[in-house]
């Protein structure tokens, strides 16, 4: 995915940093080390996010005012392969259908993706009606995979979950204070908001929407490696700010915009680095407990 991401991105926009930061992404925590090579769903899902992300991304940096055919129709297959792979992707399936303006080409995106889900959901056709039975466990069950009190919510659980959200990544804190603060910034700030163009704010409001959506469903039903979607997700944010840096001629930003990829690059390749040592201290700490001298 990311040879293609880097030669869609550099064909299309000339954007390096962007690209970069595409690569970078399956490395904004110690999931993508740890579950990268695993067969199981979440790689997949990851996958399925950052074309979504790409699309998006590619129309944020276009000339384009509005989303194309060709665009939707990309962005609804990849929708329906990521719902396919696991429903955890529903809020990230959300976010183009909100994107998206007027009814036709919602009705549009929701039908290609429809076709698209019910073509590679056919190998669990025998058994849809235990998967179904399954997940009405989930939702109506307050512990995992269906165990606990009858009910949504447990209180405790759901704090409990919700800590565990905003702590075990470092990374995922920081995307949300970035996108809390660009939302309120391109909707309650005049001077950024005559400045910052309609889709930009609509992508920003959009994303705020669906972080609250997964946010809400993490803590409800919560596994470390859930958390894979929002990996893939994490990067918009990011080029959302980068690319409104250009719509504001400040004096103390000109160096910044000449700079923009070597700046960028430093930054998140720190805080990756940091965000990953602090996840797997823990880890190397009990390794390596054991086998150090006594002194």
């Amino acid at each position: 995915v990311d040879f293609f991401i880097d030669k869609d991105e550099d064909k299309k926009t000339r954007r390096y940093d962007i690209s970069m930061a595409f690569q970078l992404t399956p490395f904004l925590s110690a999931f993508g080390f740890k579950y990268g090579i695993f067969i199981m769903c979440e790689p997949f899902l990851i996958l399925a996010v950052q074309l979504i992300m790409l699309q998006l991304a590619l129309y944020l940096l276009s000339d384009e005012v509005y989303l194309t055919r060709q665009r939707i129709l990309y962005l609804a297959i990849i929708a329906g392969f990521g719902l396919a792979t696991k429903l955890t992707f529903i809020p990230i399936f959300l976010l183009p259908l909100i994107v998206i303006r007027g009814f036709a080409g919602k009705l549009r995106y929701l039908i290609i993706a429809g076709i698209t889900f019910a073509i590679l959901f056919t190998p669990a056709y025998p058994d849809v009606k235990d998967f179904f039975n399954w997940q009405e466990m989930i939702l109506m069950h307050t512990g995992l995979y269906g165990g606990g009190h009858s009910g949504i919510f447990d209180k405790e659980t759901f704090l409990k979950n919700m800590h565990a959200l905003f702590t075990e990544n470092h990374f995922f804190p920081f995307t949300v204070i970035l996108l809390v603060i660009a939302f309120f910034a391109v909707n309650f700030i005049r001077k950024v908001r005559v400045r910052i163009p309609v889709k930009n704010r609509r992508l920003i409001n959009s994303l705020l929407i669906i972080y609250i959506i997964g946010i809400i469903i993490l803590a409800k039903h919560y596994r470390a490696y859930y958390m894979g979607f929002f990996h893939g997700l994490a990067v918009l944010p990011v080029v959302l700010i980068i690319s409104g840096i250009q719509y504001f001629n400040i004096e103390g930003l000109k160096k910044l915009k000449a700079n923009a990829k070597n700046f960028f690059v430093l930054i998140v390749g720190l805080i990756i680095i940091v965000d990953l040592y602090l996840q797997l201290k823990p880890n190397i700490q009990r390794q390596f407990s054991g086998r150090l001298p006594q002194r």
